[in-house]
């Protein structure tokens, strides 16, 4: 709540003209922590977009590269429930066109080999979200509380990544 609170106080000051003080430096560094927990899978299309792996492919993706558990995390509910944190988050600080880009791990390597790069750098990856904005299987988030939820596990948004946010 605080993070939405200062955040509106920074935008309605600079909206005002009036000078920057401390309070606008946190909403400044808050932003900047956001930025950090979103930047390797933000693609900027007049909103913000997320990479996100459906569970078969998070699988493989871990399998393939075991590496990206330090990117994506150690399984499926750890990698969801921290997209659903960095979903509020820039919600909270008043974005509103939010997505989540799906990956597919042939994709993500078929992307890395044309450049010959390795899928595990985050440059890659970075530009292989960017590639999925130019070429969109979004998921628009947020959804309904009552809708599917959007990491595709068959229950209600209420009921499945929806308290993830609060844990």
């Amino acid at each position: 709540m605080a993070f939405t609170l200062v955040q509106y106080r920074h935008r309605l000051r600079r909206d005002l003209d009036l000078p920057h003080d401390d309070q606008d430096d946190l909403a400044d560094r808050l932003l900047d922590a956001l930025d950090d927990a979103v930047d390797d899978d933000e693609q900027d299309y007049e909103g913000t977009a997320v990479l996100f792996w459906p569970r078969t492919e998070f699988d493989r993706l871990l399998a393939r590269w075991p590496v990206l558990t330090e990117a994506y995390g150690q399984n499926w509910d750890e990698h969801r429930a921290a997209l659903q944190r960095a979903l509020v988050l820039c919600w909270e600080s008043g974005q509103t066109r939010l997505a989540l880009l799906t990956g597919a791990v042939e994709e993500l390597a078929h992307y890395a080999d044309r450049g010959g790069s390795d899928p595990t750098d985050p440059d890659v990856r970075q530009g292989y979200a960017q590639h999925l904005g130019e070429h969109p299987r979004e998921i628009v988030w947020p959804p309904g509380r009552n809708q599917a939820c959007w990491c595709g596990a068959g229950l209600k948004y209420k009921k499945c990544c929806l308290p993830r946010a609060r844990a």
